[in-house]
C-alpha cells in the first residue's frame, strides 16, 4: 500500500460505497417531532396526576434519541471510493472527514472474501504482499457479495493485455499502403509478385 496519486483516464471500474441508511434527515426530524409531541402529552398527564419524575424520564429519552440521530448522521457521511485502472486499484476511505488513500498494483493484488453459509459475505479484503485492507465494511452482506463479484470481474479485465494498440496497427497496415507502420514491401508493392 502506498500513498495514492490519481491519474487521468477512464477507469475500468468505479464505485462509491456508502452505508445503508434507513431514514433520511427529514424523516428523522419528523420522527423526533412526533415523539416529542407524544412525550409532551404523556409528561403533561404524568405531571397532572402528580408523577412528575416520569416527565424527566421522557425528557432524557428524547435527548438521548436526538444524540443517537446526530451520531448516526455523522457516520452516514463516511464512505469509500474504489477505482480500478489498467495498472492499479485506488481506494479512498473517508471516515469522520479524514481521508486515507491506498494504491495496489492490479497485477499482484488479490481479493479475499470471508463468507458465511447463512449470512453471505461477511468481510472483504484487498491483499498485496503481507498487507490487507478491509473494504466495504459499512455496507450490507448482500451488497458486499455483489461488490466482490464486480471487483473480481474488473480486476480480471484489468489484467488482460490491451490489444487495441496491436489491432490499430493491423488496421493501419491493411487500410492504406502508405501507413506509417506498414512494412516496406507493402508500401512499394514488391511483396505481391506472383
Amino acid at each position: 500500500m502506498s500513498t495514492m496519486s490519481f491519474h487521468s483516464g477512464a477507469p475500468l471500474f468505479e464505485r462509491c460505497l456508502r452505508p445503508t441508511q434507513s431514514a433520511s434527515r427529514d424523516e428523522q426530524i419528523i420522527a423526533l417531532g412526533l415523539l416529542a409531541l407524544g412525550f409532551i402529552a404523556a409528561a403533561a398527564f404524568c405531571i397532572a396526576i402528580g408523577v412528575w419524575v416520569v416527565a424527566l424520564y421522557f425528557l432524557l429519552t428524547l435527548f438521548g434519541l436526538s444524540i443517537a440521530f446526530q451520531r448516526f448522521n455523522r457516520r452516514s457521511a463516511d464512505h469509500e471510493n474504489l477505482t480500478i485502472d489498467r495498472d492499479r486499484i485506488c481506494v479512498q476511505i473517508i471516515r469522520a472527514q479524514k481521508v486515507r488513500a491506498f494504491e495496489f498494483p492490479v497485477a499482484w493484488a488479490r481479493l479475499e472474501r470471508v463468507d458465511d453459509e447463512d449470512y453471505g459475505c461477511q468481510k472483504l479484503y484487498l491483499k498485496f504482499r503481507q498487507q490487507r485492507l478491509e473494504i466495504g465494511a459499512r455496507i450490507s452482506a448482500p451488497e458486499r457479495g455483489d461488490l466482490a463479484d464486480a471487483l473480481e470481474t474488473a480486476m480480471a479485465n484489468a489484467r488482460r493485455p490491451d490489444l487495441s494498440f496491436g489491432a490499430a496497427l493491423m488496421r493501419a497496415d491493411t487500410a492504406s499502403p502508405t501507413a506509417p507502420f506498414a512494412p516496406t514491401a507493402a508500401r512499394t508493392g514488391e511483396g505481391r509478385r506472383a
